[in-house]
């Protein structure tokens, strides 16, 4: 048995544990936006177009990918293990015959570029065919996605709107251009969202992250919890204004709802001070719009079940009234076969009686001989 007497290092496991909360805070808002992104193909197709500034057609088939990228590994990173850890990407997906990615990040880094970068070589290895299967293939054809970058804190380092790779060739002679853009979340107000970004609509409950910072500063400050009470209510308000438009599908709606309840109990767990006076309002608000959302939530599914009754008369009404004609079809048929027989019956009568008459016939020459 190995006695430890080392001593634990406190400080050590302090800045863990801090870390380790700190990463909980940044996933919370990160996953409810890939949560919003997958809740509805349409609307995130309607959202690749936004960003991308493409112009896919509504009705082009959207699927979501695995997410998951092994690594190729060979003897040396099987030894050292420097490149065994697989990556994991946020959203992939494609749209007809183009492939998407999408990475929400937490905070700037410079280092982001070339995790995209890594990210694309290790899908585009993954597509490649097993080796076995080379036989004599020297051409191999790599298709680069579409990838783009969603940041969610404010930074105060200049960010352009686009990360721009050129690949050239080892001459120089000849260059492919790759352009990622990205999305600046606190670019984004809820008032620019309701107007000339509203095919970004999906940002809506996200906006509110901007507060984050002045409530880190003060996070008893009435006046910052007062900011974030107004722009909270206002989301919520434009989230429902967009589903009554018919602007939203009905699950992104939901995921949306839910999603701004989950960044206003973190802002209420993390950041909104124990002492701040508006504290008990913003609890408040949170109960509130959870009623006011499980009658919303009612009321929709009692319009569903009311709209499914009334198609299932239509329904029914139809498939009666099919039933119905295959039946007097079926009924023509029985009667038509039934005339055939009959004919086919007075076909018989008419051939008996002529073989009746013929056997008279010659009865009757029987009985009456002709004379000698």
């Amino acid at each position: 048995m190995i006695k430890i007497t080392e001593n634990i290092n406190q400080e050590t496991i302090s800045q863990d544990c801090e870390s380790e909360t700190n990463r909980r805070k940044k996933l919370v808002i990160h996953d409810e936006l890939l949560g919003v992104l997958q809740s509805s193909k349409k609307e995130l197709l309607r959202f690749t177009n936004a960003i991308f500034g493409v112009n896919h057609a509504e009705d082009e088939k959207v699927t979501f990918l695995s997410a998951e990228m092994k690594r190729l590994e060979t003897a040396e990173d099987k030894i050292t293990d420097k490149m065994g850890t697989d990556l994991h990407g946020d959203l992939i997906f494609t749209i007809g015959n183009i492939r998407y990615h999408i990475e929400v990040q937490t905070q700037h880094d410079n280092i982001m570029l070339f995790r995209l970068l890594d990210y694309q070589l290790q899908g585009l290895i993954t597509k490649l065919p097993d080796s076995t299967e080379f036989k004599g293939e020297h051409t191999f054809e790599l298709i680069l996605p579409k990838m783009a970058i969603i940041q969610l804190d404010y930074s105060t380092e200049p960010a352009a709107d686009f990360y721009t790779v050129k690949y050239r060739n080892a001459e120089g002679t000849q260059a492919i251009t790759q352009e990622f853009p990205i999305i600046k979340l606190w670019e984004y107000s809820l008032d620019s969202i309701a107007s000339t970004h509203s095919d970004k609509k999906l940002l809506a409950p996200f906006t509110v992250n901007k507060h984050k910072q002045p409530f880190v500063k003060n996070p008893d400050s009435a006046e910052v919890a007062q900011n974030f009470l107004d722009d909270t209510k206002k989301a919520y308000s434009l989230i429902e204004n967009f589903y009554k438009n018919n602007q939203l599908e009905y699950d992104t709606y939901l995921e949306m709802q839910k999603a701004q309840k989950a960044i206003t109990l973190g802002f209420l767990e993390n950041y909104i001070g124990k002492n701040n006076p508006l504290r008990k309002e913003v609890e408040r608000m949170v109960t509130y719009r959870e009623v006011e959302f499980k009658s919303v939530y009612a009321q929709a599914k009692d319009e569903g079940i009311a709209k499914g009754v009334v198609l299932g008369r239509e329904e029914g009404r139809e498939e009666a009234t099919a039933e119905y004609s295959q039946r007097l079809a079926e009924k023509d048929n029985q009667i038509a076969e039934l005339f055939q027989k009959l004919a086919e019956k007075d076909n018989k009568i008419a051939e008996f009686a002529q073989e009746l008459a013929e056997v008279k016939r010659q009865i009757s020459t029987l009985q009456n001989p002709l004379p000698a």
